[in-house]
């Protein structure tokens, strides 16, 4: 039986992005290549008699949306098939330990650090992912989908963060449109 993963292994880093820490061997449909979403997990915070504490509560997403499939692309399924514990958390390998998101955070920023790049909230990644399946050329209706929102239009206000070079590359389309002719002389050069 695998054993979990170390906090810096392959396995940390890129199932980490995908699961959030909570995501269950169990939610993955290794026929279909599909991951379901069927819960949320977070840090919440209550009022405990004259103070306040912090619990992690699971609970199912936000919206119908929010519940949905993911499909798993081929390198990822192949690394999850290598690591598959039935009924294990990905990041503990444990059934009944899953990380909490504070942990992930941790992990998330120690990461970021070895890899000389500032410090963000873990959050980050959806709209990096975004970001890159647009730019690669993913639909928005189906990130939209992916990403558990309930219409395309908030997904490319909120979660889409075009380069300048994406910007370029996408007017440099028009240029066959707009011939420049320069019939000015090029005064530099002449001889006088």
């Amino acid at each position: 039986m695998p054993k979990a993963a170390e906090p810096d292994s392959e396995r940390t880093i890129i199932i980490g992005i995908v699961s959030a820490g909570t995501l269950n061997f169990d939610n993955i449909d290794f026929k279909r290549e599909v991951i379901h979403i069927e819960y949320t997990v977070e840090r919440v915070r209550i009022k405990v008699d004259d103070h306040y504490a912090t619990i992690v509560k699971k609970y199912p997403p936000k919206s119908v949306n929010s519940h949905r499939e993911i499909p798993i692309p081929k390198p990822m399924i192949n690394l999850l098939r290598k690591y598959h514990i039935e009924g294990a958390y990905l990041l503990t390998g444990d059934c009944k330990k899953y990380m909490e998101p504070r942990n992930i955070q941790r992990r998330f920023n120690t990461v970021l650090k070895k890899c000389d790049i500032t410090i963000a909230k873990f959050h980050t990644t959806r709209h990096s992912f975004s970001t890159r399946c647009v730019e690669c050329g993913v639909e928005a209706k189906a990130l939209s989908e992916m990403l558990g929102h309930t219409n395309v239009s908030f997904t490319l206000q909120r979660y889409y963060h075009p380069s300048i070079d994406t910007k370029r590359d996408n007017i440099n389309l028009l240029s066959d449109l707009l011939p420049v002719r320069d019939d000015r002389q090029d005064v530099s050069n002449t001889d006088e």
